[in-house]
């Protein structure tokens, strides 16, 4: 456990993520986890700042349309 928070501590990485990457990721990843795990944390924290952000949502009616299927 100890080397996980290391890991997180050198590379300013949430507790939270290292533990999950280590408990659910790691062993699928192969021999290059360490590049996938930084792959993984860009993605964990874009998701944490598009949630912390506050953003006015529009809600648009529906606007019903008509497909038209071309067969060549």
């Amino acid at each position: 456990m100890d080397e996980r928070y290391v890991i997180a501590d050198e590379n300013d990485m949430t507790y939270e993520f290292v533990d999950w990457f280590f408990d659910e990721k790691k062993a699928s990843c192969g021999a290059l986890w360490f590049m996938m795990m930084a792959a993984m944390w860009e993605g964990w924290k874009g998701r944490g700042e598009s949630i912390n952000t506050s953003t006015e949502y529009v809600v648009e009616p529906c606007i019903s349309t008509k497909l038209t299927v071309c067969i060549r």
